[in-house]
């Protein structure tokens, strides 16, 4: 269930563009990168597509958790704005 104040991947782009590039993209076009690698050379493909399926994987925990941070820094932030009125 969404609330307003939950952290979405587009609000994290826009707040930490940086961050959120390494952790959900650069695995990603790591992946597809190997698998087109093992298709144009002799590497076998079982290998491209487990290594892909791995860094897909790897960008799916990631996000979730610097997405985990975020809201937890929302949420402090919200807290701490509370508490000093």
């Amino acid at each position: 269930m969404q609330s307003k104040g939950d952290v979405t991947l587009a609000a994290s782009l826009r707040q930490a563009p940086v961050r959120t590039g390494l952790v959900a993209v650069v695995p990603v076009v790591l992946g597809v990168m190997q698998l087109l690698n093992s298709f144009f050379t002799e590497l076998s493909v079982a290998v491209g597509v487990a290594f892909a399926a791995l860094m897909i994987s790897a960008a799916v925990v990631f996000t979730r958790h610097h997405l985990a941070q975020l809201r937890l820094e929302v949420l402090e932030s919200r807290v701490h704005g509370n508490s000093a009125d």
